[in-house]
C-alpha cells in the first residue's frame, strides 16, 4: 500500500484477524483507491465525512467512468469499511445515502447515459442490417414499444386515419393489456410499406425475427455507426431513447407532456415515467410549473 493511505488504516488492515482473504483484499483495494482520489487525498480517517464518501463515488463515476454497478460496489465496501471506525450516527447517515443511490438492476443504462441519443436515432434506423430490423427499430425508437410489443404488432393494429397504433402490452393471450399510441405519419407509413411489401397478413405479426437476433442487431448497428458504448446497449435502450427524446422535444409543455408519455409507454404509475425527467435535462418542478406559464 502507498504512503498516501493513512498509517492508522494500514495498521488496521494489517491487524485484522479471522477475516477472509477476499475481505482483506477488498479493504486494501478500496483504501488505495479511496485515499488516492482527489476528494479524499490528505484526509485522516476521523476527518472523513459522509459527504466526502459521496464526492468520492461521484468522482469515480464522472472521471473514472465507473459503471453504476462499480460505483455501488465501492459504496458497499465503504459502508463495511467505515463501520469498523465510525460512530452509529455516521453509519446511519451513510447507509441512508447509499440506499438512495440508483440501483444497477433497474434503469442502469439511463443513469450511465447508455441509450441512442436524439441525433443518432434516424442514422441508427438507416444502418439496420435489413429492412425488417429497421422496421422493429422504428417501432421502438419512434413509438416507444417494448421488444415484445414490437413483435406482436400486426397490420390490423395500424390506424392511418387516427395516426395511432394499438399496442398489445405485457402478458399473453387475452390477458395482455392494450393501449392506443399516437404516432407520426412518416414512421407509420414506413412500417405499413414494409408489411405490405413482404405480404404480411393483416392479423399476423409484422416482425418475424427472434428476440435474440434483435438484441444482437442493436449492438451491431450501434457499432456500425460509431457509437462507442455499443457493447452496453440492449434493445430496451431504444424505448428509453424514445422517452428521453419525447421529453426533450416537449419540455415546455410541462405536466401534459409527462402524462402523455406515461400513456404512450403504458406505465401504470407516473412515478415510473418520472425517471426520465433528469436524464432529459428537466427538473420535476420545471415540468410542473410549465403548465401554468402563459404561452
Amino acid at each position: 500500500m502507498t504512503q498516501k493511505v493513512p498509517k492508522t488504516v494500514r495498521d488496521f488492515i494489517d491487524g485484522l484477524v479471522g477475516r477472509s482473504p477476499n475481505t482483506l483484499e477488498n479493504y486494501e483495494s478500496f483504501a488505495r483507491v479511496f485515499w488516492r482520489s482527489p476528494p479524499i487525498a490528505g484526509k485522516g480517517v476521523q476527518d472523513v465525512e459522509v459527504t466526502d464518501i459521496l464526492r468520492f463515488l461521484k468522482w469515480g463515476q464522472d472521471t473514472q467512468q465507473w459503471r453504476l454497478s462499480t460505483m455501488r460496489q465501492y459504496a458497499g465496501t465503504a459502508q463495511r469499511f467505515f463501520s469498523e471506525w465510525m460512530p452509529d450516527a455516521f453509519m446511519t447517515q451513510l447507509k441512508k445515502e447509499i440506499r438512495n443511490l440508483p440501483h444497477p438492476s433497474r434503469y442502469a443504462d439511463l443513469y450511465e447515459g447508455i441509450y441512442v441519443r436524439s441525433p443518432d436515432i434516424d442514422p441508427f434506423i438507416d444502418a439496420a442490417p435489413r429492412p425488417e430490423y429497421a422496421t422493429a427499430f422504428t417501432m421502438s425508437l419512434k413509438w416507444g414499444l417494448r421488444l415484445s410489443e414490437a413483435l406482436r404488432m400486426a397490420l390490423d393494429d395500424l390506424d392511418h386515419d387516427a395516426l395511432r397504433v394499438t399496442v398489445r402490452g405485457k402478458g399473453s393471450g387475452m390477458e395482455h393489456k392494450t393501449r392506443p399510441v399516437l404516432v407520426d405519419p412518416d414512421s407509420l407509413h414506413a412500417v405499413t410499406d414494409f408489411a405490405k411489401a413482404h405480404s404480411r397478413k393483416r392479423n399476423a405479426s409484422i416482425i418475424t425475427l427472434s428476440e435474440r437476433s434483435l438484441q444482437y442487431a442493436v449492438k451491431d448497428t450501434a457499432k456500425a455507426i460509431g457509437i462507442d458504448y455499443w457493447r452496453k446497449l440492449r434493445y430496451h435502450s431504444l424505448r428509453h431513447s424514445y422517452a428521453i427524446d419525447f421529453l426533450i422535444r416537449r419540455k415546455s409543455e410541462g405536466m401534459p407532456a409527462l402524462v402523455l408519455l406515461k400513456n404512450q409507454l403504458g406505465h401504470s404509475d407516473i412515478n415510473t415515467t418520472m425517471i426520465y425527467l433528469d436524464i432529459a435535462g428537466t427538473e420535476a418542478r420545471d415540468v410542473f410549473d410549465a403548465g401554468f406559464r402563459k404561452q
